[in-house]
């Protein structure tokens, strides 16, 4: 995919081993891309010469369960866990950047980290056996999910749900992994 160097960095760790992992980091490099296009955060990081960073963790159902422990109290396996490095919301930084903000690539091109991603690609297996879908349409729709949390959206009102529901359906559609 031409040009998505310039748009975005993922950086993927497999650390698990059940599951092969190059056919679904290219869904979640789909999905971003569609996404960090559209969003009006990364059009303004964009505007400003910085490249949004991401990172993502495909894990096991133990990992995720132990994170989900130390992180949430809630002691279960759950599909996506999301660890955002900006205070934003809804897509909305709350606080100015500064140069401690960004990190640098290779290319000495300015990177912002908005965080890291933990999937669980086994029980992402097992919901799309449930929701009757394609493995590949609920990674995306996990990875899609995080990303938005990423970016400061939430469910926790039935308004903010709504909001979250929609971008996550369009993203999705726009890359052919409809319902």
């Amino acid at each position: 995919m031409k040009g998505l160097n310039t748009l975005m960095h993922v950086q993927f760790n497999n650390r698990q081993r059940k599951h092969p992992v190059l056919d679904f980091e290219k869904i979640i490099t789909m999905v971003f891309t569609e996404a960090l296009s559209r969003e009006e955060i990364a059009k303004k990081l964009r505007a400003k010469g910085l490249r949004p960073e991401i990172a993502v963790s495909f894990v096991s159902p133990a990992t995720i369960r132990n994170i989900n422990r130390e992180t949430r109290m809630i002691h279960r396996v759950t599909d996506v866990l999301s660890f955002p490095m900006l205070d934003m919301s809804d897509g909305l930084l709350k606080q100015k950047l500064t140069s401690t903000d960004y990190s640098w690539d290779d290319a000495m091109q300015p990177m912002l980290f908005l965080g890291d991603l933990v999937i669980c690609l086994e029980r992402a297996k097992q919901q799309a056996q449930e929701f009757n879908h394609s493995i590949e349409r609920e990674v995306g729709f996990l990875a899609v999910h995080g990303l938005l949390h990423l970016l400061g959206y939430d469910h926790d009102t039935d308004l903010r749900e709504a909001l979250m529901q929609k971008r996550q359906r369009n993203y999705l559609d726009a890359i052919g992994l409809s319902r």
